[in-house]
């Protein structure tokens, strides 16, 4: 008798695990996934004023794909040539990108003079040499980080 009463916790229990699998199956189906925005730059504005600090003001045309607006907190990373960093950058303020819309987010590059000017040196001196171009950052959201990475190639 003790047999029966503990196959048939066993019997229930897995049942129980069973519907629980095929319920967290069918809500998962049924969750809409959020897509990544896109953005690309529409204008870039040298600021040499400051010969020391040097930057480039960079306005970027954010598109927001999904339904739902997305608050972009921020946009930052680094420029490197040939692995020396030549810049650093980020937004200006966060802005907030309606449904289905596309907003203009300024940001703000500023050029690591050194390193901008040993990029010009090694370009000089070495005219047959790979001249590769990275820009690596995150695009910083309430909801996620969506990293990026673009590398140009100027051989």
């Amino acid at each position: 008798m003790a047999n029966k009463k503990n196959t048939g916790k066993i019997v229930l229990g897995i049942a129980a695990v069973a519907a629980m699998v095929l319920i967290t199956k069918k809500a998962a189906g049924n969750i809409k996934s959020l897509e990544y925005l896109d953005f690309m730059p529409s204008s870039v504005k040298a600021d040499f004023s400051k010969i020391l600090a040097p930057v480039l003001i960079v306005k970027a045309s954010v598109s927001n794909p999904n339904a739902t607006p997305v608050p972009v907190k921020g946009i930052f990373g680094k420029v490197a040539y040939n692995g020396l960093t030549i810049a650093t950058f980020q937004n200006d303020s966060p802005v907030d990108i309606g449904g289905k819309k596309t907003s203009t987010v300024t940001i703000t590059a500023k050029l690591n003079s050194l390193g901008f000017v040993a990029s010009i040196l090694n370009i000089i001196q070495n005219k047959n040499a790979k001249k590769e171009v990275l820009v690596d950052g995150m695009l910083q959201t309430g909801l996620f980080e969506q990293p990026f990475t673009h590398t140009l190639n100027l051989s």
